[in-house]
């Protein structure tokens, strides 16, 4: 007899052990379906197996009710602040002006890295996207640029639909971190951000296409972004939705440095021309401490680990601060391999010279909203065993409590990187229009961004 056979006999002497009336699928349901299908059913003696091919586990799906279901608060308080806030800080307006020129410039800065400029253009050669947003400086069209709940504010979006977006956007989960922190540092760092965008506007225009939400993507039970990502922990606010992140941006002035360096290589740059004052230089130096806080140590602190690339360079604060050290210089230039930089001895060695200690109080001013502040400070031990004063600096550059000293130098880092892509002409227009806030305001986004379109780029091909 075949197997086939033999388990089609078994299953016609099946007998149905009666399961308890709490049970979702009553002994009576299961033994209909078995009617139904023409197998024999009766009940069985207590001394037998209770299996049954009708005896289902208990559904893990949470009862809830038929009726439609309320969007979880955060989804619902998101969706009222894009659509119904009104900010009237004068300082967010002025800080995203200066955050728009700070963005075009770099972006524009970025198209002469070979790493950065690959990624554009069309996925298929050739392809060509009627009506796109223009690229700045190529001559590229992009549909995706902005954030969920933004971009369906500025398509027009009802508050359910900016809602069912967002929680779109939620659903996705987050990406790992991984790419970020060594071992793993790599390029992705550098174009995740674009990527978040591109995937945000996608859902904001899935949504404005009928796309459903998810109204409680974060507190259903067992799937919820809660339970999947959070342990059941909810989320906790510091303060309402207004303007404060807008008001606090911090800008990369004076280095192209993540940010918890930022102040680190400020200092570095103190002690360069320190140590030039004293005829001397960093090769002179013996080992360098660098007093700072707990998020730098956890996430640049790279004292021995080879530098494997642009991105480990770039998220590596001992580097960093020894090619300050050794050059009095930190550019975007210096973390591309094969560079000055890149391959000097003198950077290799110095950076395993420079310790990081945590100073608990620059940590908790670090946390502080009131001060948000990124403290580094350097201590230099020279071979000689001369010991330097110890240079603190606690808020970088592009911090709000510079902000008005930071200005002067964002204009010129923008007109700085405007030069290699645009006519000396374009380059002033660029340059008068960014200063006339009224002006700008006034002009259409198609219209300003077309002032940057290029028909040909010399750095994409």
């Amino acid at each position: 007899m075949s197997a086939i056979s033999r388990s089609l006999r078994s299953a016609s002497k099946l007998r149905v052990q009666p399961r308890a009336a709490s049970g979702l699928c009553s002994a009576s349901v299961g033994a209909g379906r078995f009617a139904s299908s023409g197998f024999a059913v009766a009940s069985a003696p207590a001394s037998r197996s209770n299996f049954s091919t009708s005896f289902s586990k208990l559904s893990g799906a949470p009862a809830m009710a038929s009726s439609s279901r309320e969007y979880d608060p955060e989804i619902k308080d998101i969706a009222d602040y894009v659509a119904n806030k009104t900010i009237d800080s004068e300082l967010a307006f002025d800080t995203a002006r200066w955050i728009l020129l700070d963005t075009l410039g770099c972006g524009l800065e970025g198209l002469r890295f070979k790493e950065c400029a690959k990624l554009l253009g069309p996925v298929v050669p050739g392809t060509v996207v009627p009506n796109g947003t223009k690229v700045p400086g190529t001559p590229f069209v992009l549909v995706k640029v902005a954030s969920t709940a933004v971009v369906s504010k500025m398509l027009g979006l009802s508050e359910k639909q900016i809602a069912d977006a967002v929680t779109q956007a939620w659903v996705d989960g987050q990406s790992l971190r991984t790419y970020r922190h060594s071992p793993n540092t790599m390029s992705r760092k550098s174009w995740a951000a674009g990527d978040a965008c591109q995937r945000a506007v996608n859902l904001a225009l899935k949504v404005m296409k009928g796309e459903q939400g998810i109204p409680t993507v974060l507190s259903a039970p067992t799937w919820g972004f809660y339970d999947v990502l959070f342990k059941g922990k909810k989320f906790e606010f510091q303060r309402p939705y207004g303007s404060y992140v807008m008001e606090n941006v911090l800008f990369k002035v004076s280095y192209p440095a993540e940010f918890h360096s930022q102040t680190a290589v400020e200092a570095s740059e103190k002690i360069h021309h320190q140590l030039k004052a004293m005829g001397k230089s960093a090769a002179d130096i013996k080992a360098v401490t660098c007093r700072t806080h707990e998020a730098c140590i956890r996430i640049i602190d790279k004292q021995f680990k080879p530098m494997d690339n642009f991105a480990d360079r770039d998220h590596c604060i001992q580097y960093m601060s020894a090619v300050m050290l050794v050059f009095g210089r930190l550019e975007a230039t210096d973390y591309v391999d094969g560079s000055e930089a890149a391959t000097s001895e003198l950077v290799e060695s110095l950076r395993k010279k420079i310790t990081c200690v945590e100073d608990p109080q620059f940590t908790k001013d670090y946390h502080d909203p009131a001060l948000r502040t990124i403290s580094n400070a350097l201590t230099v031990e020279l071979n000689d065993g001369t010991v330097l004063p110890e240079v603190v600096v606690e808020a970088p550059l592009g911090h709000r409590l510079r902000r008005e000293e930071a200005k002067p130098v964002i204009l010129a880092k923008y007109k700085r990187h405007l030069g290699p892509h645009f006519p000396e002409a374009t380059v002033r227009e660029l340059v008068e229009l960014s200063q006339d806030s009224k002006k700008l305001e006034a002009m259409t986004v198609d219209e300003y961004v077309d002032k940057y379109a290029v028909k040909e780029s010399k750095f994409v091909v």
